[in-house]
């Protein structure tokens, strides 16, 4: 009896979700925005003391969010930024400091899950959450892999990555159209603006 009970309440349950969703259940998004990689390369390289210049590029996230119910959605965003680091110094396998100039390329890429609890009213949607996946850092250089530590270290380098998404808005002005803006505490990136499509 008790199974029965559970199971009916279950059942009315998951049909009381099912009548909340929107009709516009399904979102496509693009954010560009700014990271802390320079904080995390600087952590990175503590012990080495290497003398280094870091151009960072935007974090360019591609995202897509299904609506579960009118205060939660789920989705996944996927994640790139390229950065570029200048050497005057680095430190070999052998642990021996080098001199001399050369450039290096930085690829960082994400995956994550993310789950969000959002309120509507009106043209704006106020959401947070978190997130959690993978990132893989891939490294180029333009004097080939001569031992470097830092590439050893980095090069293919795959890790579990996560992010709170303290505070998101979007503005619709247009019904299916919308105007996104983030505040992120992690991964992918701490800012990001971009534009979010639902239908």
């Amino acid at each position: 009896m008790r199974t029965l009970i559970t199971s009916l309440m279950l059942l009315l349950l998951l049909r009381v979700t099912i009548a909340q969703v929107p009709d516009q259940r399904n979102i496509y998004g693009f954010r560009t925005g700014y990271s802390l990689s320079k904080v995390l390369l600087d952590r990175v390289f503590s012990g080495d003391q290497l003398k280094y210049q870091y151009t960072g590029g935007f974090v360019h996230t591609f995202q897509y969010d299904r609506l579960l119910n009118k205060w939660l959605q789920c989705g996944l965003n996927y994640s790139r930024q390229n950065m570029s680091l200048t050497f005057e110094e680095y430190v070999d396998n052998n642990g021996i400091l080098q001199t001399g100039d050369f450039s290096a390329e930085l690829r960082r890429q994400m995956l994550h899950l993310r789950v969000l609890a959002y309120v509507e009213k009106n043209q704006w949607k106020v959401y947070t959450g978190m997130r959690a996946g993978l990132v893989r850092f891939n490294v180029d250089t333009d004097i080939g892999n001569k031992e470097l530590k830092f590439i050893d270290r980095l090069a293919g380098l795959t890790l579990p990555s996560g992010g709170l998404l303290l505070t998101g808005m979007e503005f619709y002005p247009h019904p299916n159209i919308g105007i996104a803006g983030e505040f992120n505490i992690l991964a992918p990136h701490v800012v990001a603006i971009g534009i979010s499509v639902r239908h």
